[in-house]
């Protein structure tokens, strides 16, 4: 989602793997069209974001050497996991306590507004959390 050069990432990857070798990604990806909300956590603004839909992933992936094994969406894990985070900055901010430690202070005080973008994008199915598992050849 924050890297452009997908494809050459994927060909260095190839490059240094042995024959066999497994490579995972788990990245925030496109489920379905409509419009990206700014800010999210990886991007500030559209020209920061480089999100892409599984498909191109499955391609450059394949196109760099790789074998697909296996591919799954993780959006109700995301939801769920969201979920948490967003409550936890809600309760630190109506007690006055510090929020809880994580992707909150990472992000800084936008971290609200990032994580409820991503959220209701996830929630209308156009990105979703994914994982490719593949093998090179």
């Amino acid at each position: 989602m924050n890297l452009s050069a997908k494809a050459g990432v994927f060909r260095e990857v190839a490059r240094v793997l042995k024959q066999g070798a497994v490579f995972g990604i788990f990245d925030v990806m496109r489920e379905a069209d409509g419009d990206l909300d700014f800010p999210v956590p990886w991007a500030p603004a559209a020209e920061a974001s480089f999100v892409e839909t599984t498909g191109t992933y499955v391609e450059l992936l394949k196109a760099a050497g790789f074998q697909i094994e296996k591919q799954r969406s993780r959006r109700d894990f995301a939801l769920v996991f969201f979920t948490r985070i967003r409550e936890g900055m809600m309760a630190a901010t109506t007690s006055g306590s510090p929020p809880p430690f994580g992707l909150p202070i990472l992000m800084g005080p936008s971290a609200p507004i990032k994580i409820g973008n991503l959220m209701g994008m996830i929630e209308r199915g156009i990105l979703a959390p994914t994982e490719i598992i593949s093998r090179k050849r």
